[in-house]
């Protein structure tokens, strides 16, 4: 249930993002499979083979000059070591990195970040 419920923050977020900067280019980073058994492991090689990183935030955004990364999560939930691995990195490298639950986190993100948007969510 947990993943449908980030499913729907993500959803809200993408959407609100594509309102408020529609300039903004979103990309979604699908690090996770569903498949099972053999063909699961086929995809996960493949995947690794192309260069998914675990942890790797699960949007992220180019904006004027700017890439920012955001890691979606429902209320309750934790980043794994892997997740905190990669933000270190991101933040190390001087690009932005927020763990939001809410398009309310994300509205203030981008005040924090001086980031002007066209309008408010409605």
């Amino acid at each position: 249930m947990a993943r449908r419920d980030e499913d729907q923050i993500h959803r809200a977020i993408v959407s609100y993002l594509r309102v408020v900067l529609p300039d903004a280019l979103l990309s979604h980073a699908r690090n996770e499979g569903n498949r099972r058994g053999k063909a699961g492991v086929i995809d996960g090689a493949r995947g690794k083979s192309l260069g998914v990183c675990p942890g790797y935030p699960d949007l992220v955004m180019y904006w004027q000059g700017e890439v920012i990364h955001w890691e979606i999560k429902t209320p309750k939930g934790r980043l794994s070591a892997a997740q905190k691995a990669v933000r270190d990195r991101i933040e190390r490298e001087g690009h932005a990195y927020a763990v939001v639950r809410s398009i309310d986190d994300v509205k203030e993100r981008l005040e924090v970040w001086g980031i002007a948007s066209k309008g408010k969510a409605r």
